[in-house]
């Protein structure tokens, strides 16, 4: 049995003070800056993905030496804690084993950084994602489970597709995670799958399975240590 490693509590709150005298020159002002910020943070992340894309589409030689998937993946679960805070997201890690991957670290942490973070901003606030990392003999596997309204069967291949949005949805994004993910993941000899995480469920989510074949994987044996929780304050 795997404890789960939290990062956020479910109902978390943070209380804000205002003073509401006669401001709306300087809010104005201020709602101006914010969207000049979020403007020049979208085409900064839009041109990260797309260099990541093209980077992705080389051939480079698979690494003699192994990278540690588990320390990558926290780092990944450190870096995105403070999304998941902003959105009131419970991030945690059902499992962790300690599993070194035959690939480059840049792409491990690129199909890890992707993915969960797709799940933190498709997930509805208050919602909930689950990460694990599983080796065994046979190969070794990364799962990523959140909730929400997930993708439509008829649509899991298309979204592979560098730009595809799914229709109606209005969440900020490039449109390039799930296309960088499947080629690098097949560049290692890996798999990608969509599933429903619930699938019974009126909002069904999206479970995202990344699967590395033995060839590239190598397994060992090791206690499983929490994650640390990065707490506010």
């Amino acid at each position: 049995i795997n404890a789960r490693a939290r990062f956020m509590p479910c109902c978390r709150r943070a209380t804000v003070a205002r003073d509401f005298g006669d401001k709306s020159a300087s809010s104005s002002a201020s709602a101006c800056k914010d969207s000049a910020v979020n403007g020049e943070r979208s085409s900064c992340a839009l041109i990260d993905q797309l260099l990541t894309l093209a980077r992705s589409q080389a051939q480079p030689g698979v690494p003699t030496t192994p990278v540690p998937a588990r320390s990558i993946l926290r780092s990944v679960i450190e870096d995105l804690v403070p999304q998941a805070e902003l959105r009131q997201i419970d991030l945690g890690v059902t499992r962790q084993d300690d599993v070194h991957l035959r690939m480059p670290e840049v792409d491990l942490h690129a199909i890890m950084r992707n993915l969960v973070d797709n799940a933190i901003r498709y997930s509805p606030a208050g919602g909930c994602v689950d990460v694990s990392l599983v080796g065994a003999s046979g190969g070794a596997s990364f799962e990523v489970a959140s909730g929400g309204v997930g993708i439509p069967p008829a649509e899991r291949e298309r979204v592979f597709d560098p730009f595809y949005r799914v229709l109606g949805s209005d969440t900020e994004g490039s449109g390039l995670g799930l296309s960088i993910v499947k080629t690098l993941v097949e560049r290692a000899g890996g798999s990608v799958t969509l599933q429903s995480a619930l699938p019974e469920a009126p909002l069904p989510g999206l479970r995202v399975r990344v699967q590395f074949p033995v060839s590239v994987t190598i397994c060992q044996q090791a206690p499983r240590a929490a994650l640390p929780r990065k707490d506010a304050g």
